[in-house]
């Protein structure tokens, strides 16, 4: 999700993530890519770095 610059600290960031939150309902793992905007947002619903092994692994073409 998306908030564009000008509109964000109004609440509109946290009222998609909780819809999106609730959705979820109680599944025992939830994954995202954060940018260091939203991330302060993640962390203050639960979210870490921690991995627990896992790896997070991206490609992009390399004319992107």
């Amino acid at each position: 999700m998306i908030v564009v610059p000008k509109l964000q600290r109004r609440g509109i960031g946290r009222a998609l993530f909780d819809r999106v939150i609730a959705r979820i309902g109680t599944r025992r793992l939830v994954s995202l890519v954060a940018t260091a905007a939203g991330a302060r947002l993640y962390r203050s619903a639960g979210f870490g770095r921690e991995s627990r092994g896992a790896v997070a692994m991206f490609r992009r073409p390399e004319d992107a």
